[in-house]
This record gives C-alpha cells, structure tokens and sequence, in this order.
C-alpha cells in the first residue's frame, strides 16, 4: 500500500500543549486525504498540512488556513519543515 507522509504545522496557540510546532506523520494513502487520520487534535490545530508522496516526489497542501489548498508549495520553505518536523 503506498504510504503519505503529513507534515503539520500547529497555531502558536498550541506549540507549547503539543510540545512543538511542526509535525510529521506517515499515513496510508487512503487515511492521508483528510490530514486528520490519525492524532485529531494535530489535524485540527494545524495551519497548514502538506500531503508529501516520497514515490513521486510530489508535495501538496491539504489545509492551508491563509491562503487555501491551491496555493503552490514553497519547496524550500518545505524542506526547512521537513528537517524541522517530529515524529507524532
């Protein structure tokens, strides 16, 4: 089954009650749509959930509360939260 690695980021409000800013979670790919497949309070605290297919190399936005989910991603500002992200 092919997996989806999320990458959340949460609101400020919540850094310090989940112990960090940025997230990453791998789902299978039928979990993945919704961001919220696992850990819900993650999902729905995150500004921003970026959908990654480490297959194909392709990364897109499944909630992006500033500038919706068609916004196209910033790969370098990507990678920075990939090297930043934890594991949940």
């Amino acid at each position: 089954m092919t997996e989806k690695i999320l990458y959340y980021e949460v609101n400020d409000n919540m850094v310090t009650k989940l112990g960090g800013k940025y997230f990453s979670y791998t789902a299978p790919l039928r979990s993945a749509r919704s961001g919220v497949s696992r850990g819900h309070q993650v999902g729905h605290a995150a500004d921003r959930i970026w959908e990654y297919d480490p297959t194909t190399d392709v990364v897109r936005y499944i909630k992006n509360r500033y500038t919706g989910t068609m916004t196209k991603v910033d790969r370098n500002e990507f990678i920075l939260i990939q090297l930043r992200a934890e594991k949940y």
